[in-house]
């Protein structure tokens, strides 16, 4: 079943996000800034997350269990 959620649905919009963490702290590439879910969409293992942004590849995961 494929789940999508959006940007829009996030109460804060990621620029604004960079901007206020990156006063407080330095961001290096590579850096994560954890937004959470926007709408709550749970995800489990088997699932993938995927990002997209305009002009890029998407960056594609498999959601993983904990190590058994």
């Amino acid at each position: 079943m494929l789940r999508t959620n959006t940007v829009s649905h996030m109460r804060y919009d990621p620029a604004f996000l960079i901007s206020f963490h990156s006063k407080v702290m330095p961001l290096y590439p590579g850096d994560i800034i954890s937004t959470g879910t926007p709408g709550a969409i749970r995800i489990k293992p088997g699932d993938t997350a995927e990002c997209r942004v305009g002009g890029l590849d998407p960056l594609s995961n498999p959601v993983t269990g904990p190590a058994q």
